[in-house]
């Protein structure tokens, strides 16, 4: 959260039940219920003022920046559209649908989309130009943390200085303030790490090959398809979780997932080298 500075969700009740979080207290994170009179914070301040899932409220700029949330305004200020993608929604140009195209989670990614530009047409999208950072300085300073913390001379005030760095470009106060308990906890700030890196590499394509280093992907990725329930009548009803409305088999990781196979082109030259485990 903003002004903790602390990661709200800590896990799930039961691997297959996503819609129970377990909520850290001291975030002030809220799962459930509604803020009205809302002011959205990122490239929106045109905006007028909303009823806001609490789940939404208070989060980190990253969040923001990262996806609309169902009920939250696009940002372009002309447009002047307010994101609802339930059943029926009137203020929505793609409400669900079982059979057409439509936004099935509840979320739409903005990633990457400069605020005020225009997305009615498959023209206006395609001709949004964005070169993409393929290794960003925040990568180099994780990455620089998460060594400085597993080293065998561990160097644990390099590992805190240089997650402080990402933290502290969005406004996030030093981590130390957030986990007072943090210092001389090698295991807590490795969470606080792979933590950091999931919200600041957002739909940058590196959560599977960290989840896979880090040789939590197991428990990582079995899951149904959790979305918002968006099958639902009202705005209020379309915030419940639910695991039955993404046609899509449920997400599943296997040993054998964490390399790739070797092509059978490779194999033949390579005549001393075998296919990796389970392909």
């Amino acid at each position: 959260m903003w002004e903790s500075g602390r990661y709200p969700v800590t896990g799930y009740q039961g691997q297959n039940d996503l819609s129970k979080p377990i909520v850290d207290e001291k975030s002030g994170y809220q799962a459930t219920g509604f803020t009205e009179g809302y002011q959205q914070p990122v490239d929106a301040d045109w905006a007028p003022a909303f009823k806001a899932h609490n789940s939404c409220v208070g989060r980190d700029p990253r969040f923001y920046s990262s996806v609309v949330p169902n009920g939250f305004y696009f940002p372009k200020k002309d447009a002047n559209t307010r994101f609802t993608c339930y059943n029926n929604a009137k203020e929505c140009s793609s409400p669900y649908s079982a059979t057409s195209g439509c936004i099935r989670v509840g979320y739409i990614w903005r990633r990457m989309y400069k605020a005020d530009q225009s997305l009615n047409t498959l023209a206006e999208l395609q001709a949004i130009k964005y070169v993409y950072p393929t290794f960003r300085l925040a990568e180099i300073y994780l990455n620089y943390a998460e060594a400085c913390n597993e080293k065998p001379q561990r160097d644990e005030a390099s590992a805190l200085e240089y997650l402080n760095k990402v933290r502290n470009r969005v406004g996030l106060n030093n981590i130390e303030e957030a986990y007072p308990e943090i210092k001389g906890n090698k295991e807590l700030l490795r969470w606080c790490i792979q933590k950091e890196r999931m919200v600041e590499f957002a739909f940058e394509c590196q959560r599977h090959y960290d989840v896979c280093r880090w040789m939590i992907a197991k428990d990582e990725y079995p899951s149904k398809q959790w979305t918002l329930h968006l099958t639902a009548d009202n705005y209020e009803d379309s915030y419940e979780r639910v695991s039955n409305e993404l046609p899509l088999a449920d997400n599943a990781f296997t040993d054998r997932d964490y390399l790739f196979p070797i092509s059978s082109s490779l194999l033949s030259e390579m005549t001393n080298i075998t296919q990796n485990y389970g392909f």
